[in-house]
């Protein structure tokens, strides 16, 4: 009877570290739904403010009318003045989310492993593109959400590592 209380043991840390998985993949696409860093100041023209997201970013004027406009991929990362960061910083979301989901499927060790390291990565790239616009900048809900993500990441990781222990 030992063999099967420790299988079935084994089997509910797996489950669990399925759902924290997916929960840190939920927040993940979560993270990459809302804005991860915002500009906002005055310039010559008048207020204006920029609204950034790995993959588009918002921006306005106040001038004699209102001017804004948005930014959507390649005409978003090929413009001059956006930083080169937020081609790799997009890639690397797509990819965690990617391994995110293989780990829930198949359960391996490197795809866990992966996950958690590629969400390091996204948090690495995340701040060092707020600090190359630093001027009245600040992180938003995009950038916030990704800690719990990588929490919810690390702790799939030790309970699959917990599990193939046993």
């Amino acid at each position: 009877m030992p063999v099967f209380r420790n299988i079935s043991k084994s089997l509910g840390i797996n489950a669990l570290a399925r759902i924290f998985a997916a929960l840190g993949c939920l927040l993940l696409l979560i993270s990459l739904i809302f804005p991860f860093y915002y500009i906002g100041g005055f310039t010559l023209e008048g207020p204006s403010s920029f609204y950034y997201w790995s993959y588009e970013y918002h921006y306005q004027f106040s001038t004699v009318g209102t001017f804004s406009g948005q930014y959507w991929f390649f005409g978003y990362w090929f413009r001059q003045g956006i930083p080169w960061i937020l081609e790799p910083m997009f890639v690397i979301q797509a990819l965690t989310l990617l391994f995110g989901v293989a780990f829930i499927i198949f359960n391996r060790k490197i795809l866990s492993l992966a996950s958690v390291l590629f969400s390091l990565s996204t948090i690495f790239l995340m701040f060092l593109a707020g600090m190359m616009f630093p001027v009245y900048g600040k992180y938003q809900l995009g950038f916030y959400l990704l800690f719990p993500s990588l929490i919810l990441f690390l702790s799939a990781f030790v309970l699959n590592e917990i599990s193939l222990k046993r």
